[in-house]
């Protein structure tokens, strides 16, 4: 559960990086 809950963490993250740098992704 904890696994899971790690890698939608990883996910809003990533959203994140991508809102606030969208030359990176």
């Amino acid at each position: 559960m904890s696994g899971r809950l790690k890698i939608s963490g990883d996910i809003g993250l990533a959203m994140q990086l991508k809102a606030l740098f969208p030359t990176v992704g």
